[in-house]
């Protein structure tokens, strides 16, 4: 360090020149380092067909089952799937491996709630392309997308680290796994069966 500070001394424009050079060598090698990747998916395997393929539901079933969960049909009508197949991921997968390196990414992007400009549909959007981006990276990708919601209820009751709203408008995520069907906050990554979901009755969109 005495060395550079004697060389600097003697020839400023070699002081200069660090200056210039040391944020562009940083900036190059930044970009050198690979993105963090989503975990590959893991997905519920279909048993007795000898065939180890992905368990994967059409839009008409997973439309169904909300219909029997007192979904309103109005609101999971066929405008609500965007694809005609959905492979069905790994609870297990999901809460433990795939929630905690989402929350990560969250946190170490400094992603919080900023009024309008970042706020509870953008989260929701989040959360539903990483996990797009975890199917990619599976096997099965080809087989369908998956079954993960952008879901907008009226925020009647606190869920997570939402407060209740007064029943104005709130944006999370509805997904179906392994072991039936979730919500998720993606703000803080609560999760809750749908059956135990405070706002249940207070679903007015979904969008797979």
């Amino acid at each position: 360090m005495r060395e550079l500070a004697l060389v600097a001394r003697r020839n400023p424009g070699f002081l200069r020149w660090l200056m210039t050079a040391v944020p562009l060598l940083l900036s190059i090698g930044c970009e050198m380092v690979p993105p963090a990747q989503p975990p590959r998916m893991s997905h519920r395997m279909e048993s007795g067909d000898g065939s180890n393929s992905p368990q994967v539901l059409s839009a008409l079933t997973l439309r169904q089952e909300l219909a029997e969960n007192a979904i309103a049909l109005g609101v999971v009508g066929p405008h609500a799937t965007n694809d005609n197949a959905y492979v069905i991921p790994d609870y297990k997968w999901l809460r433990d491996t795939f929630l905690p390196y989402y929350l990560h990414l969250k946190t170490g992007m400094g992603l919080h709630h900023a009024v309008e400009g970042f706020d509870c549909d953008n989260f929701a959007a989040f959360l539903k392309l990483e996990l797009a981006f975890a199917n990619r990276r599976s096997k099965y990708v080809g087989k369908g997308d998956v079954p993960c919601a952008f879901m907008k209820v009226r925020q009647g009751e606190a869920f997570g680290a939402v407060h209740a709203l007064g029943g104005d408008f709130h944006s999370l995520n509805l997904i179906r796994t392994s072991e039936g069907w979730f919500v998720i906050e993606p703000q803080d990554g609560t999760m809750a069966r749908l059956s135990a979901y405070p706002n249940r009755n207070s679903i007015v969109d979904l969008y797979f």
